[in-house]
């Protein structure tokens, strides 16, 4: 038996409120095994047939073009957010980038400015205190967070462009 929720997309509980009944009365009855008191069956009567024949529910596609048109338009502002956060994303790994890129290139100095003749320590411990730090701040660790932060962003991009281009079936949704 298809449950009465499907027909007037009311529960057990405001179904038994709108006939006037208690919900075991309605329960009893929706399984079979009671019938309703008089009043009650009119107004279930009169609430089915008038289900029946409103034109609303006749013609549902009306209800969910009106949905997906509200949806794809909450998805383009959606998309245009996320390619403004794509492109920041993209822009701190390249910084980030640039600057392990930069920190190399300290490290090989550094190591070249040991080896001189006229070795100034103080200058080869500042400068490899500020490339310890830049290293904390800037660790793999946060590189790959950015890179998986990116990707996501495109992965969710793509899925939303899916969605709003129609390409999507509803039972991938």
């Amino acid at each position: 038996m298809i449950p009465f929720k499907n027909y007037t997309g009311l529960n057990q509980e405001e179904m038994a409120i709108y006939l006037g009944i208690t919900r075991s009365q309605w329960s009893m009855f929706a399984v079979g095994k009671r019938k309703l008191p008089i009043d009650a069956t009119k107004k279930l009567n009169d609430l089915l047939h008038y289900l029946q024949n409103n034109n609303m529910l006749k013609d549902k596609s009306k209800f969910f073009e009106s949905e997906n048109k509200k949806l794809k338009i909450e998805l383009k502002r959606k998309l245009l957010d996320l390619e403004v956060l794509y492109i920041q994303t993209e822009k701190k790994v390249n910084g980030l980038y640039t600057i392990r890129q930069q920190i190399v290139t300290a490290l090989s100095t550094i190591a070249f400015l040991k080896i001189q003749e006229h070795n100034d320590s103080n200058l080869n411990k500042m400068i490899e205190m500020r490339i310890n730090k830049s290293l904390e701040k800037n660790s793999l660790n946060s590189l790959l967070y950015y890179q998986q932060k990116k990707q996501n962003i495109e992965n969710e991009m793509i899925f939303i462009k899916q969605i709003i281009n129609g390409e999507l079936k509803n039972g991938e949704l």
